[in-house]
């Protein structure tokens, strides 16, 4: 009795999902021929599929982060649908050869500031935050729009 139930829930199932979405590629860049590349814990620095965004669209603008082979953490920004990327360097280097260490991005909608997380693993968190705006504006895309370095987020400890 169960089985004959089942088939109609499963027919209109997929009836209603029907057929699965398509995906088209529109380019595909190299946006560093020098990014770091190593192999640890069955992992590869840069491109971990647990990575939810090192590559970020926002608005108008697409943002990504990453590790070069001097270990310096780089944001890169283009404007969308298909401008040229423009790097900066942010004064942090990767702290130790673990392929977890990811770069998370992040944009706070209310006003406008990229979030930025290095070294995402088991060793301390750094961070920085743009001036308010940068991620909806076409303003110069330099490190001096970023804080320092820290290992806070407002008042929260999350070097430890």
């Amino acid at each position: 009795m169960l089985c004959f139930s089942f088939f109609p829930l499963a027919s209109l199932l997929i009836a209603l999902c029907g057929a699965a979405p398509t995906v088209t590629q529109i380019s595909n860049n190299l946006l560093d021929p020098n990014g770091i590349f190593f192999v640890s814990f069955d992992g590869v620095v840069n491109v971990n599929s647990f990575q939810l965004s090192g590559v970020l669209t926002f608005g108008n603008f697409q943002f990504a982060g990453w590790y070069t082979s001097t270990r310096t953490a780089v944001l890169a920004r283009r404007q969308l649908p298909s401008g040229s990327w423009f790097t900066l360097q942010l004064p942090h280097n990767l702290t130790t050869d673990d392929s977890h260490n990811v770069i998370a991005l992040g944009v706070s909608p209310a006003d406008g500031k990229i979030h930025v997380a290095l070294d995402c693993h088991s060793t301390q968190v750094f961070y920085t935050s743009s001036e308010a705006g940068l991620a909806t504006s076409g303003a110069s895309w330099v490190a001096s729009r970023f804080g320092s370095i820290t290992n806070t987020i407002g008042n929260l400890d999350v070097g430890t």
